[in-house]
């Protein structure tokens, strides 16, 4: 599987993927609606239980489900096929995937012997992604026959469906680069449709993936670019479940305010709808987040009642992420029953484990046991972490290769689309002027045409100038913060805007302090989640406006505009605090601090050189001084 966090299993088989499965659920339910318009012989009303998988899929269920098994024989082929394919979707939405293959499998059997395509295609689809993360061969095959049967029924808008069906699936295994081939394609086909609602579904998909591409700002500019297609009052699950997908992608990136600001938003609009599945996932987010704010007792009491809920909905991962988070909540405030909950949560992943799942639950166990003074079982748990670490380091190599290629691809790839775009208007443009009888059309034609040709050579110039920057990449792969290249460029642009406006700019390089000892003493995975961890801090602790970058080994330069030397006690001592916390949190004897030097913009500097050469100097005094302290360039100038 793909390096998804186990811990939010909504609607969809891995977590950071839920949202392009719901989206994907969007296309079913809206898709759906034509076919039905044209079969009037229910004796039900099928436009209403579209209309219910939105809002009340467990309605669907109880009402359709019985008349599928009765087996009767006055409902036409047509009737069955389409109670197959709800009551399928039903299940789908409340991410209750174990009842769907039975159910699939019959449904396409009589699909086949009846050889109807669409439906064959549409049940496929849904069958691949309830099978993708049990079977991952059995449901990339599925995904492909899915499409083979979508593109030989020749109907655009079921094979649009049906591409995005197999989208997930290969996002849910890791296939990022088929995954967006696949969503670009029904991007293609709902264009040519004309229909702009699906299209927004599959600008959320897009969203979804450069949240796991690490790319934050476009992974949330592509979620507000679909909601501005969702009426939120009309569509509150829909709103609902893009609200979560971005206050999700805040809190993975250690937002805490935005992302609380969206998961309430998110839990405004699920429990208008009824949506109690929603509600929980909503909830626990924001329990995760009230865990990172230290707010213990206000998580524990929104996580206890949640646990009901993702029980009965059967979603391994998330009962497994509840308990884990139920337990460091009773750790930290010394209550009992961390253990029991530890228990449990063993007991799911000895059902459905895997490698995340254990390193989640070995992360756990190492904080409660330190928490609760087992320091030997507080250590095993650490080392035992430690290599798990190590068995997914080759893996998490590979995949950050992947991701920068599909991240690369989707950029090109929005390109492409606009060079598609452009060249269909210069076709147009070109009938237009074949087809024209005035001579004065034909010039502003011939006029437009140029325009065009214009704009397609420009588009042709990016691309080809994209691809010779294919292989840079502007972040540190480990800290995920800017590299060395991206933070000087940054640096400089800060200094030039400086400089024409007149304003002050603040530089520091911090460098953690005995880093070497973390690496000699605990090895080089326990340095790397220091490394990590001391970005995270210091991150946490700038403005919007700031930025971090990785200067070298364990050495930071921090770019702070519109801010003066006489302010860096304060950040300084903010930051401190952030690490003392931290090392209460980690299994090591030794306190993580940091040692930092500042500098300020003068007049006089020519270069970004000058101003980091003071800062080192600042910082080699830091050092000298006993570490763990600030000094700046002040007494210089």
């Amino acid at each position: 599987m793909i390096n998804l966090t186990d811990n939010l299993f909504i609607r969809c088989i891995c977590f950071k993927s839920h949202s392009i499965v719901l989206y994907i659920l969007l296309f079913c339910i809206f898709s759906d609606a034509s076919s039905a318009e044209e079969n009037n012989k229910e004796p039900y009303d099928i436009d209403e239980y579209h209309s219910l998988i939105d809002t009340q899929p467990s309605k669907v269920i109880e009402d359709l489900r019985p008349i599928l098994e009765s087996n009767d024989s006055s409902l036409t082929v047509d009737e069955k096929l389409n109670l197959y394919n709800l009551v399928v979707r039903a299940y789908y939405y409340l991410s209750n995937f174990e009842p769907i293959p039975p159910i699939a499998e019959a449904g396409i059997e009589l699909a086949k012997q009846h050889q109807n395509k669409e439906f064959i295609a549409r049940l496929t689809g849904t069958l691949a992604i309830a099978e993708s993360e049990r079977d991952q061969a059995k449901a990339i095959k599925l995904a492909k026959e899915s499409v083979n049967v979508a593109r030989d029924h020749n109907d655009k808008n079921v094979l649009a469906t049906v591409l995005m069906m197999k989208a997930t699936v290969n996002y849910n295994t890791g296939a990022l680069q088929e995954s967006l081939k696949a969503m670009v394609e029904a991007d293609q086909l709902f264009t040519e449709l004309g229909d702009n609602y699906n299209r927004a579904a599959v600008v959320a998909s897009i969203a979804s993936l450069y949240g796991e591409l690490g790319q934050t700002q476009q992974s949330i500019e592509y979620y507000l670019k679909a909601l501005e297609v969702i009426n939120p009052e009309e569509r509150l699950i829909d709103a609902s479940i893009a609200y979560y997908s971005i206050g999700l992608t805040y809190r993975n990136n250690n937002q805490l305010q935005p992302a609380k600001k969206y998961q309430e938003l998110s839990l405004h609009y699920a429990n208008k709808a009824g949506d109690a599945v929603g509600v929980a996932y909503a909830t626990f987010e924001l329990a995760m987040i009230d865990e990172a704010e230290e707010n213990y007792e206000l998580a524990l009491e929104k996580v206890t009642p949640l646990l009901s809920v993702f029980e009965e909905s059967n979603i391994t991962g998330t009962i497994i992420q509840s308990h884990l988070l139920r337990a460091r909540l009773r750790a930290r405030l010394n209550l009992n029953g961390w253990d029991k909950d530890l228990a449990i949560a063993d007991e799911y992943f000895e059902k459905s484990g895997n490698l995340k799942r254990r390193i989640a639950i070995l992360k756990s166990k190492a904080l409660i046991y330190e928490l609760t003074g087992n320091t030997e079982k507080a250590l095993s748990s650490y080392r035992t972490w430690v290599k798990a670490n190590e068995e997914q380091l080759e893996e998490t190599q590979e995949k950050a290769t992947r991701q920068y290629q599909a991240m690369f691809e989707l950029k090109e790839a929005e390109s492409e689309n606009n060079l598609l775009t452009a060249q269909n208007k210069i076709a147009a443009a070109e009938l237009k002027v074949k087809e024209s009888r005035q001579w004065l059309l034909s010039i502003l034609s011939v006029t437009l045409l140029m325009v065009l040709v214009g704009a397609v050579y420009v588009l042709i110039v990016q691309i080809r100038t994209k691809q010779k920057f294919k292989t840079l990449a502007m972040l540190d792969e480990l800290t995920k913060t800017k590299n060395r290249r991206s933070i000087t460029e940054f640096a400089n642009q800060s200094i030039a805007h400086s400089k024409s406006i007149n304003s002050e700019l603040c530089f520091a390089l911090a460098d953690i302090d005995h880093f070497k000892t973390f690496n000699d003493t605990y090895g080089h995975d326990a340095g790397d989640m220091v490394l990590k961890k001391v970005a995270q801090a210091i991150s946490s602790e700038l403005r919007v406006g700031d930025a971090l970058g990785r200067w070298g080994g364990e050495e930071w330069l921090l770019v702070l505009p519109n801010n003066n030397q006489n302010h860096m006690s304060k950040i300084f001592t903010r930051i401190q605090n952030r690490l003392n916390d931290l090392s209460k949190t980690l299994p090591f004897d030794q306190e993580i601090t940091i040692s930092m030097g500042s500098s300020s913009l003068q007049p006089n500097d020519k270069s970004l050189k000058q101003i980091i050469k003071r800062a080192d100097e600042a910082l080699y005094r830091a050092k000298e001084k006993g570490r763990n302290q600030l000094e700046t360039d002040l007494m210089w100038f």
